[in-house]
């Protein structure tokens, strides 16, 4: 179903082959002026050279000698003058929704292979650029046209320092997959999402140990006596069905049992 962009990445590595475009992304975990400079230095063309460092924009964009360039950098923000600064965007959030804008362009460029650079990036600030090139990966007609990841360039990730945290990777893979989910059974229209697919769907996950599955069925919510439930699922030609999930931790606990019941 959901398929992961990330799971298919190569790490800590520069693209072997120079085969299709070629784009760049580099990532700046703050205004780094010498960072900047490189990067110019080495891709700009002679006649943008002056232009991109006078910019003080967070995202730079332009056609280098190599290709597309894209540079991302979060620079100092004004100090919260309210609320404890709770309100104010974080490094995840700007990171995560930056980066997921800029999948569209890479589409649209046609770009084949995509190396991205990490520097001077703090872990929350690769956890939002990572978390968004999964979320960003999503198109509903493509996953329905069995294409899911149609268009996508093969990612190339690397870190400036040191080796890519695997660990970053594991969870903003699993974010963006489980946000991603949600966005495709919300768009499901209602002939192919019925009760029972959704039971059956959930069913198929690989669940954690500790955590079980059961989907009632029509004849056990007669048994349970949900009166309410079924008397509104019997005016529908998809019978009603509830998923019941019980999780068990292996750890003895003096805690109360919490249910939640959702609709």
């Amino acid at each position: 179903m959901i398929r992961s962009w990330l799971e298919k990445a190569r790490w800590d590595k520069n693209p072997e082959t120079k085969k299709g475009l070629i784009g760049q992304v580099y990532i700046f975990g703050g205004d780094d002026a010498k960072g900047l400079e490189k990067v110019v230095a080495k891709q700009a063309l002679p006649w943008q050279k002056e232009a991109l460092l006078q910019q003080p924009r967070e995202v730079l964009h332009f056609q280098g000698k190599n290709g597309p360039v894209w540079v991302i950098r979060q620079r100092p923000r004004p100090v919260a003058v309210s609320h404890q600064g709770l309100l104010e965007e974080s490094s995840y959030a700007f990171f995560r929704d930056t980066v997921g804008t800029l999948v569209a362009s890479f589409k649209s460029q046609h770009v084949t292979q995509l190396s991205i650079e990490l520097n001077g990036t703090s872990a929350e600030q690769e956890l939002g650029a990572m978390t968004g090139l999964e979320v960003a990966s999503y198109q509903f007609r493509d996953l329905q046209q069995g294409e899911p990841l149609k268009g996508l360039p093969q990612l190339w990730i690397r870190s400036a320092r040191g080796k890519v945290d695997r660990a970053l990777v594991a969870e903003a893979q699993a974010r963006g997959e489980a946000v991603n989910l949600a966005r495709h059974l919300v768009n499901l229209p209602p002939n192919e999402l019925t009760p029972m697919s959704y039971g059956a769907l959930v069913k198929s996950f690989k669940w954690p140990a500790g955590l079980k599955v059961d989907v009632w069925d029509q004849k056990r919510l007669e048994k349970e006596k949900m009166g309410l439930l079924l008397g509104v699922g019997n005016g529908a030609l998809n019978k009603p069905c509830l998923i019941h999930l019980r999780w068990r931790p292996k750890a003895k606990s003096s805690l109360k049992p919490v249910a939640f019941v959702c609709k």
